[in-house]
């Protein structure tokens, strides 16, 4: 279930915002006496489950909203397995919002209809203006996997890696056109985020579609959420100087981002408990040992909260630069600066303290570094 939901999980402000009432009747056929369903969405920014038994072959769902929230239908036929596991065989995808709203399935939730949901019918029609790009990308794809090309310069490959960029290019535009169109809209602001948001923002393209977005829209938690995220990527956008800060090494001395100043910097957020940062530390390290000559080096942000955790994975991933933290999870000064909200983030410093790359990750950073220091 992390998979999904899991793919809306976000570090949201909790709202202030009334609760409404929200009902959702799901009438199935063909349904097994002991089925479940699951029903899971986000509220205040945590991730909530909700769960009903078939009576009379109507799922009855009743709850408190204060606002729209993604969620996902999850049929369990017999009632006997956890939400993640019937999530892999049968789920729906859904808008919800303090409304009255009934589905209609036979067999397989996955093939549901929905009615009374106006913001549905909305993501539908997102779907409309996506659906026919995504599928000529995938077909590009597969294409491209099929072929065995050692060499990049292979006319075909290029074709197709054109073809992608173009339809790609065409997809962009036609999502831009659609939250132009439906700048009031919940979804226009949800599939902002999944589209522009996130760890490769590019504030020059966000930004003016989000100021355009209707008030309503903007005032709720994703939509505060976007704008503090925006407003922080606008201090750390490449070819700002990155910010400052001090901040405790795991021996007590207090270390500067501007006491390496002179040299590139690679400003490293991660965690002990983050199985990808984990994962990437290898390739950290193995572009430390072939720059740390060259006028390179790294300065690691634990979001640790426990210092034992974090000193025990500096010594066993042998990340032999310096290190600092202020254990205080995603709430510690320089996270908060830095506007992280996930991790893995990297940001690659110049000697003058320019911002140069962000998120750059395996052999892309060691790439980055070639260029400019020179293998």
């Amino acid at each position: 279930m992390k998979k999904i939901l899991f793919l809306i999980t976000v570090l949201l402000p909790c709202s202030l915002l009334a609760q409404n009432n929200f009902n959702l009747n799901v009438q199935a056929k063909n349904v097994a006496a002991k089925a479940k369903m699951y029903l899971a969405y986000q509220e205040n920014g945590a991730q909530q489950i909700a769960t009903a038994q078939i009576e009379k072959d109507v799922f009855k769902f009743a709850l408190k909203l204060i606002e729209p929230s993604f969620a996902v239908l999850i049929l369990d036929p017999k009632g006997n397995v956890p939400a993640e596991e019937a999530f892999k065989k049968d789920a729906f995808r859904l808008f919800i919002e303090p409304s009255n709203v009934n589905v209609f399935f036979k067999d397989s939730v996955k093939f549901a209809t929905l009615i009374g949901s106006k913001i549905q019918n909305e993501y539908i029609q997102y779907g409309n203006y996506t659906l026919p790009f995504d599928k000529q990308l995938y077909a590009v794809s597969q294409q491209f996997a099929k072929l065995n090309v050692i060499d990049n310069k292979d006319s075909i490959a290029n074709n197709l890696k054109q073809q992608y960029v173009d339809i790609a290019q065409q997809r962009k535009n036609l999502i831009i056109q659609f939250f132009n169109d439906y700048p009031n809209s919940y979804v226009s602001l949800f599939m902002l985020n999944a589209e522009f948001g996130g760890d490769k923002m590019d504030v020059s393209v966000l930004e003016p579609l989000y100021n355009n977005l209707g008030k309503e829209v903007k005032n709720t938690g994703l939509g505060k959420y976007m704008g503090e995220q925006i407003t922080a990527n606008k201090f750390t956008s490449i070819g700002s100087i990155a910010p400052d800060f001090a901040q405790q090494s795991p021996e007590g001395k207090e270390i500067k981002l501007s006491d390496f100043k002179g040299k590139y910097v690679l400003l490293d957020f991660w965690a002990s408990w983050c199985g990808p940062c984990r994962q990437e530390n290898p390739a950290v390290v193995s572009a430390f040992q072939k720059f740390k000559n060259k006028n390179f080096t790294v300065l690691g942000v634990s979001l640790d909260n426990k210092k034992a955790a974090w000193v025990k994975a500096i010594a066993d991933d042998g990340l032999a630069w310096a290190h600092v933290s202020s254990l205080n999870s995603f709430y510690g000064n320089e996270v908060v600066l830095y506007g992280i909200k996930s991790i893995p983030q990297n940001f690659l410093i110049g000697p003058d303290g320019k911002i140069i790359a962000k998120n750059l990750r395996g052999e892309e950073l060691s790439r980055k570094l070639e260029e400019v220091l020179g293998k």
